[in-house]
């Protein structure tokens, strides 16, 4: 079996998390026999990562969204198009109906309202829009990693049959408890809107006597810091 990923960024390449969803799934489906090919937005020079082979086409990742025509090329000899939002998405659904070859779309992430904050009343708007636009086209299968975003997509328009749920796994062997705890809250994310940071920094402002440690990245950096 032949699958093609696509998704605008791959390691080394990092945005947040999603890049790892992809990674994993990809080094998953290779050890169960299958046939990983990769096209991604980035350097061309880099050709595979941990032994997983990629096609990186030279452009920005929002220029991704007119990229169809290559990702057809890619696709003629894959049994399945592996997709995931939110700027590989559309353009792998053009190709995979060209192409005559079926479609899923992992959904990792839904910002909804989110948006507005993040992008400001009006951008944020639109970009409210385009995820609803993108999430709801007729791929074969939407994929979700939880019942609660599951939900949310239902509730934007996706087709009940069409969405299934696959929770992401956790390697515990990466883990392991301390012999010592420290009395402590720890934030581990991306620092932004969406993943609740500032709503940390309240606590921690309401909260003077308990330490709060937070470990992330993002454009909030220098806020965190600062507050």
């Amino acid at each position: 079996m032949r699958v093609l990923l696509t998704h605008e960024r791959f390691a080394p390449d990092f945005g947040g998390g999603g890049e790892y969803v992809v990674l994993e799934i990809a080094k998953h489906l290779m050890a169960e026999g299958i046939d990983v090919r990769v096209l991604t937005a980035g350097d061309p020079r880099i050709t595979e990562f941990e032994g997983v082979p990629t096609v990186r086409l030279p452009i920005h990742r929002y220029r991704f969204n007119f990229a169809a025509r290559r990702i057809e090329k890619m696709a003629r000899d894959v049994d399945v198009i592996h997709t995931f939002n939110y700027h590989a998405c559309w353009p792998s659904l053009r190709a995979a109906r060209r192409a005559g070859k079926p479609i899923v779309c992992m959904a990792m992430g839904l910002f909804r309202d989110a948006w507005i904050p993040m992008k400001g009343r009006i951008s944020g708007r639109a970009w409210r829009s385009w995820e609803r636009f993108l999430v709801t086209r007729p791929y074969d299968k939407v994929v979700f990693p939880s019942d609660y975003s599951r939900d949310h997509g239902v509730e934007l328009g996706v087709r009940p049959d069409r969405a299934i749920v696959n929770n992401p796994g956790i390697a515990v062997a990466n883990y392991a408890p301390a012999e010592r705890k420290e009395d402590a809250v720890l934030f581990v994310g991306k620092l932004d809107v969406r993943k609740g940071i500032h709503e940390v920094l309240a606590a921690a402002r309401g909260l003077p006597d308990a330490r709060f440690r937070v470990m992330g990245w993002g454009d909030q950096e220098a806020t965190v810091r600062r507050d």
